[in-house]
This record gives C-alpha cells, sequence and structure tokens, in this order.
C-alpha cells in the first residue's frame, strides 16, 4: 500500500493485492473518522489508487489507513504514518589507528589489531600490531593467543602451536588455574588438527582444562572418537549432555556412538535402546518420524537425519 501527502489538502492512497481479494473495503481515517470508504473487488490484474481531498488542515501522523475483507471482517492491511525524529549527534567516525611504535602500551596494540581483524581493513595489517606488542612482551597472553588463531586459520599449526603454548605457559604459572581459558581450548583444536590425539586431550582435560567444560568435552569425545575408543567418547558425550542437554550436535553424535557400538535393537523389546536413548536425552525437542526395518530417521529442530545400521 501507498500513502502519501500531497499539494492542495490532497492524499494519494493506492493498494495492490498478491491475491484476488473480493469485496475489499479500503478504508481512509484522519484522527480516527472515515473520509473516505470504498469497496472493490481487488487483485494483482486490479489495484487500487486514488486521490483523495481532505478539508481543513492535517499532518501526515493524522491519517491512518485499512483495507477488510468485507465477507469476514478480517483486516488484511493497516498503516498508520509515524512521526519521523531526527537521530541526534552520530556516533564518532572511526579513526585509522597510529602506527604500531606510537602506540604507548601492549593492550592498545592488541586492541588495534583485533579491530582491524574484525572490521577488515585492507590497508593495514593486524600482524603487524600484534608482532609489535609481542616485540615488547614476548609472552603477552592475548597477542599470542591473537596471532596463533591467524596462524590456524592459515593451516598453519606447528607455528600456532607454538604461539599457543607460550601464552598457556604464562597463564598456568604457578600451578595457577585459569580463569579465562582461551589458549587451552585453541591448543587443543591445533592438536587434533595435527592428529595429536592424546596431547589434544591431555590439553583439554587435564588439570587446568577443567575450566574447559562447557566447550572442551564434546570436541575430547571426538578425539576419542577418531582415536577409536567409543566408549571414553560416550562418556564424554554423556558428561557434556550433563551440562547441556539442548546440545543437538552432541545428540546427533551420541547417536552415532549407540550405531557404533551396535546397540540397535533389543530382544522382546518394542523399540530400539537408540530409540529409548535419543528420547530420553533429547526431551521434546526431538520427534521419531519412522522406523523402518534397520533405518531411523528422526527430526532436530526442522533437520532430518538418517542413521543406517552397520554393514
Amino acid at each position: 500500500m501507498n500513502l502519501e501527502k500531497r499539494e492542495d489538502n490532497k492524499v494519494f492512497l493506492g493498494y495492490y493485492s498478491t491475491q484476488k481479494v473480493s469485496n475489499a473495503k479500503i478504508i481512509l481515517k484522519r484522527k480516527g473518522e472515515v473520509v473516505f470508504e470504498k469497496v472493490m473487488d481487488i487483485s494483482p490484474e486490479i489495484a487500487f489508487t486514488g486521490s483523495i481531498k481532505i478539508d481543513g488542515p492535517f499532518n501526515t501522523t493524522d491519517l491512518s489507513t485499512e483495507m477488510i475483507n468485507s465477507e469476514n471482517n478480517e483486516v488484511l492491511v493497516s498503516y498508520m504514518p509515524v512521526e519521523k525524529k531526527e537521530g541526534g549527534k552520530l556516533p564518532e567516525i572511526v579513526r585509522r589507528p597510529p602506527l604500531p611504535k606510537d602506540i604507548q602500551t601492549v593492550e592498545e596494540l592488541y586492541l588495534a589489531g583485533s579491530r582491524i581483524l574484525q572490521f577488515y581493513n585492507p590497508t593495514l595489517n593486524a600482524m603487524d600490531y600484534f608482532e609489535e606488542a609481542l616485540k615488547r612482551d614476548p609472552s603477552d597472553i592475548r597477542s599470542n593467543i591473537a596471532v596463533g588463531n591467524v596462524y590456524l586459520r592459515n593451516g598453519e599449526y606447528n607455528i600456532a602451536r607454538s604461539y599457543f603454548s607460550k601464552a598457556i605457559k604464562r597463564v598456568t604459572k604457578d600451578y595457577t588455574r585459569p580463569s579465562t581459558c582461551e589458549s587451552l581450548y585453541m591448543q587443543g583444536l591445533t592438536l587434533k588438527a595435527l592428529e595429536l590425539y592424546d596431547e589434544a586431550i591431555d590439553t583439554l582435560t587435564g588439570q587446568h582444562g577443567l575450566c574447559l567444560s562447557f566447550s572442551s568435552i564434546p570436541r575430547t569425545g571426538k578425539n576419542f572418537l577418531l582415536k577409536g575408543d567409543f566408549q571414553k567418547a560416550l562418556s564424554q558425550i554423556n558428561e557434556s549432555l550433563s551440562t547441556n542437554t539442548n546440545n543437538n550436535s552432541a545428540i546427533n553424535l551420541k547417536a552415532s556412538i549407540k550405531r557404533k557400538l551396535v546397540i540397535l535393537k533389543v530382544p522382546g523389546q518394542p523399540l530400539p535402546v537408540l530409540l529409548k536413548t535419543i528420547l530420553s536425552t533429547s526431551g521434546q525437542q526431538m520427534r521419531i518420524i519412522l522406523l523402518l526395518k534397520k533405518l531411523l530417521i528422526f527430526r532436530t529442530r526442522k533437520k532430518f537425519w538418517l542413521i543406517l545400521p552397520e554393514k
């Protein structure tokens, strides 16, 4: 629909419908009082446009319009203009950061590099700022993690590992249990990429990795899975689900592990153990759609999954 104030106290009103509506009632009001009304059939082939003169002065915000289906009094479209307010003073523009050598502190160097990565400025290189920060403090935790993340994304796992190791060495100094475990988590991902599964598991679940319970447990379960240790993988996934029962990825992984463990049918029971496991784990978020022979199809948040039996 279209509603515009024109010259000479006139209002342009237009309606277009994507489907046919018989006996559509088009209404224009000023301060709640009907000033125009028309009943007509409207469809993609037949639109309504009109110029309506209104007596006396008025503001656009005094107007309102609606189209009603006369057969059941259903309001199909309604519109009332609102007063446009000034947005106020615009926020300060983002300024180009100084050269790395001109920035005073390591923290400001890290933040400048992080902003460059976040907003992507092709004329600047975030690594210049991180490297300057590490030049002043080679063990700075956040700068080492930032550089390690860059190399990890580029697939240079051994270099990434060295930077994460520096961050871990400082954050766990004197047997400190860190409150922020990003370096441990990212090191675990790096070790997994290097196929060093034992070291990845130790990093994610060792003495200092305990603070990673929510994020690392599913990763650890996958590491055990890659090693072929399905029982330990299942134990880790169960621990993960004890803290977050709505983790659909963990639920699906648990179902796959159960399948690998050949827990598919139980004699004398109407449903497979796998089916009961899924139902007990996911509650009402999952609905079993079909159980046919040994093919199990279930739905999780509108996504369909298929579990095939072992060959």
